[in-house]
């Protein structure tokens, strides 16, 4: 699995998920940095990250986010490091 760039291709790929499920980017940076505040020495933006912080958007937030593939957020963190300019 490849290491997301930067939180900011983080959150746009979790945006790319989660958008019409409720998941914007402002509640998504929320959870991102809770996520991060008890997880900042482990995270690398890794498919278990993205899990995680998915996790504290349904229970925190109280959202009903469908689960995350693997294989598809790797697809997606690609391109959008390189839409983003960050690849």
């Amino acid at each position: 699995m490849p290491k997301v760039v930067s939180p900011r291709v983080f959150i746009d790929t979790l945006e790319s998920f989660f958008d019409e499920h409720g998941g914007h980017q402002r509640v998504i940076a929320s959870a991102f940095a809770q996520y991060i505040h008890t997880n900042w020495d482990e995270y690398v933006g890794s498919f278990t990250d993205a899990c995680g912080v998915r996790d504290i958007l349904n229970n925190c937030f109280d959202l009903d986010l469908p689960p995350l593939d693997a294989i598809e957020w790797n697809l997606y963190v690609n391109h959008n490091a390189s839409y983003l300019g960050e690849s």
